[in-house]
């Protein structure tokens, strides 16, 4: 979503205020009660949610309830839910609590997995052909790759930098459960590009590297599930991933899923060079015995 957007009219950043920072607002509202209480046209209204990105004023308000939900915190989240499978359990006759019977636990998994699963079809849904392409083109020709992912992030950005260097060379991780290595970020230029992955809440070390990156001139490619945060205004190009869950906890699948979409597109890019660079590795695998037979 493009709430940050130096292109918007001063009525329509009055609208993308509170979609950042006062999501309850649009979440509670209708379109016309909120044209009234801003003192505008329900007309702006509408434009604002084309201008940012909305498939229409619908789409923004339910945008912000997921921002409030998001905006909880975990214990908040695990508390409802809990509370919400209690209720459920009492329903059909059992003790409530996290105590419930197979059936209600297996409901459950079947929830997860249909969210999970319209989260990937959601999530690769909204990566245009050309903005994948123009993605797919910078980390194949780009001298190196880094990776940067922290917190719940850290293990999508590791497998991330894993997948990338199975298939191409010079592939870094910036990142650790310690923070970003500044001292390998400092010896990137415009000749390399990062990948910076993070959803919500954003680390501040991310954002901290990836605005180095933007002032460096250095190509960044945020993936992330918040078009309101910094991450994604910094970025020369964003994926939007869906983290929705049934949980206290966000759901990452689908951002591991575009990560290994990224790595098995840029094999293909250059298939030969592909070949090659894996020939090494094999060799190298091969060489030290690091798998057992």
């Amino acid at each position: 979503m493009k709430l940050r957007s130096a292109e918007l009219t001063p009525l329509q950043r009055k609208i993308s205020e509170l979609v950042i920072n006062k999501p309850e607002i649009i979440a509670t509202a209708t379109v016309s009660t909120l044209a009234r209480d801003l003192g505008m046209n329900q007309s702006t209204i509408t434009r604002f949610a084309e201008a940012a990105g909305f498939r229409g004023f619908s789409h923004m308000r339910e945008y912000c309830r997921l921002r409030m939900r998001k905006r909880n915190g975990m214990l908040e989240r695990f508390l409802s839910s809990e509370k919400s499978a209690g209720a459920q359990s009492q329903s059909h006759g059992g003790s409530g609590g996290s105590g419930g019977n197979g059936g209600e636990t297996e409901q459950t998994r079947n929830i997860s997995a249909q969210l999970d699963r319209d989260a990937i079809a959601t999530t690769f849904s909204s990566i245009s052909d050309e903005s994948w392409s123009l993605i797919l083109s910078t980390v194949s020709a780009s001298a190196r790759v880094g990776v940067i992912g922290l917190r719940q992030s850290e293990p999508v950005a590791a497998l991330c930098a894993y997948l990338l260097g199975l298939v191409r060379s010079n592939v870094v991780e910036l990142s650790d459960r310690y923070g970003v290595d500044l001292d390998t970020l400092n010896g990137f230029d415009e000749h390399d590009c990062i990948i910076a992955i993070s959803t919500y809440p954003c680390s501040a070390a991310t954002v901290k590297a990836t605005q180095w990156a933007e002032q460096s001139r250095i190509p960044v490619i945020a993936i992330t599930d918040e078009g309101a945060m910094p991450l994604f205004s910094q970025a020369w190009k964003s994926i939007i991933a869906d983290t929705t869950s049934n949980s206290a906890l966000s759901s990452m699948t689908a951002v591991f899923a575009v990560v290994q979409a990224l790595a098995g597109d840029i094999a293909l890019a250059d298939p030969k060079k592909t070949a090659s660079h894996l020939q090494h590795e094999e060799s190298i695998i091969r060489q030290f015995g690091v798998y057992a037979e």
